[in-house]
């Protein structure tokens, strides 16, 4: 996918859907596309808000912007052999 613009490409989408286009989303979709990791999980993405110095943004909401964005197609989960989920890019 790669470095696609975040306000077009995200945005269609979720307005595809009639949702919001919150700050938290747009945050958590530039950190996955900016990064560009094979695969990533909810603490992953944490992590990387840390280094942002966004501590504004909880676990749950992470999981939950992960969860829309499988939902709508942007990524998708990856098989686990433990309790982690991971999650990559969609092709």
């Amino acid at each position: 996918m790669g470095n696609i613009s975040i306000n077009p490409y995200l945005r269609n989408k979720i307005y595809q859907l009639g949702k919001r286009n919150t700050n938290e989303r747009i945050l958590i979709f530039e950190i996955i596309n900016e990064e560009e990791p094979e695969e990533f999980c909810a603490n992953d993405i944490l992590l990387s808000l840390e280094e942002k110095k966004r501590f504004d943004i909880s676990l749950s909401t992470i999981y939950r912007t992960l969860s829309f964005f499988v939902e709508i197609g942007i990524i998708e989960k990856t098989p686990s052999i433990n309790k982690t989920v991971f999650y990559r890019l969609k092709d």
